[in-house]
């Protein structure tokens, strides 16, 4: 049994860290994720490392069969399956609600 959670930046997602009794195993996904990410974030005007780090944020921890190795090289896979194409424009019309919702507070 390992543990893993993933990391998104927004609803993008970027990294997978497992972790069993005997390791610990951190994978990102595919460039295409990250190059998805930094487009983003340019597209939304997402300026200053604060506001750029902000957007990361870890699921729960969620527990699965098998070694960390394995089992974050699984949800990498799915992970790339289940969004074979991101929709840029989407995130940059989201992030930017947010943060005119949040430039209203």
């Amino acid at each position: 049994m390992a543990k893993y959670k993933i990391l998104y930046w927004y609803d993008i997602p970027s990294m997978v860290r497992a972790e069993d009794e005997d390791d610990r195993v951190s994978l990102l996904l595919d460039n295409r994720f990250q190059l998805a990410i930094d487009e983003a974030a340019m597209g939304a005007k997402v300026v200053g490392e604060d506001e750029y780090s902000n957007g990361f944020q870890w699921t729960e921890e969620q527990v699965k069969d098998g070694n960390a190795q394995d089992v974050a090289q699984s949800i990498v896979e799915s992970l790339e399956t289940k969004h074979p194409e991101i929709d840029i424009q989407a995130q940059v019309q989201k992030l930017k609600k947010i943060k005119k919702d949040s430039s209203n507070l």
